[in-house]
């Protein structure tokens, strides 16, 4: 497959027909290309991003800054490559010089590249020119999958399948967080029977972003586990590290005091 696809990112493209979503993301991509999907599935692989853009003043350089990319990214401006990144925590700083740009529309797409988790496309995204007036471009973009890593195979939907979008099968993968019980069922509730010592619990990035509900629920955790066992073992935990987990502002701390 050439992922180069030049006709998406050629400016005459035409992504009428495409879904319309919001940057930062505020859906999860099920809801966007899996509506009807009954529970909440991540949805990784290749994507396809554009918006217009009108450039009142087009004699200058620009910058073109993105936010955060999970996974990675190839970024075009009217149909020339003006950077790439593979970091999901990194931000995109992309110089696009004032040959390619013309007065009034301009075309920025993204192609996206997603390997597992969520897929997202953080803010601040706009452009800066070297006077440092800026245009952001948050808000509405037209998006398409283009192919699914799906139950480890990708799939190439391309742009004349997209039918089989709604024929996709929708299996969950056994994961955390497809059911609220995978992982006591399957992992906990087998060693019931054993005497235990206590326990060793590395806090997870996963509740950084829910600290007032990590205050219930894991004394609500260790409660329930005791109760199983039916004596009161010493359960011993792991301070969540210092790290900022890709968001503006560090979430740890809160988390570390609940």
């Amino acid at each position: 497959m050439n992922l180069s696809q030049k006709e998406i990112y050629d400016p005459q493209f035409d992504d009428a027909q495409w879904a319309k979503m919001n940057f930062p993301s505020e859906n999860s991509y099920t809801d966007i290309f899996l509506p009807n999907v009954g529970y909440r599935e991540n949805i990784n692989g290749l994507f396809w991003y554009r918006k217009t853009v009108i450039l009142d003043h087009a004699d200058m350089d620009y910058e073109l800054t993105i936010g955060a990319i999970d996974d990675g990214d190839i970024t075009f401006v009217n149909g020339q490559r003006v950077g790439s990144t593979l970091g999901d925590r990194d931000q995109r700083v992309y110089k696009v010089p004032k040959e390619i740009l013309h007065e009034g529309l301009n075309v920025i797409a993204i192609m996206h590249c997603d390997f597992w988790g969520e897929s997202s496309v953080d803010g601040p995204i706009y452009l800066e020119n070297t006077k440092g007036d800026k245009i952001f471009l948050e808000g509405s973009w037209s998006g398409i999958l283009y192919a699914d890593l799906f139950n480890s195979e990708l799939i190439i939907y391309g742009l004349n399948n997209q039918n089989q979008l709604s024929q996709r099968l929708s299996l969950p993968s056994g994961g955390p967080n497809d059911f609220p019980s995978s992982l006591f069922n399957a992992m906990i509730h087998s060693l019931i029977p054993y005497n235990i010592k206590g326990v060793i619990w590395y806090q997870g990035e996963e509740n950084v972003v829910r600290a007032k509900q990590y205050e219930k629920l894991f004394p609500a955790l260790i409660t329930d586990w005791r109760s199983y066992w039916g004596y009161d073992f010493s359960f011993y935990f792991v301070q969540i590290a210092p790290f900022h987990h890709g968001f503006a502002n560090n979430l740890s701390p809160a988390l570390r005091d609940a």
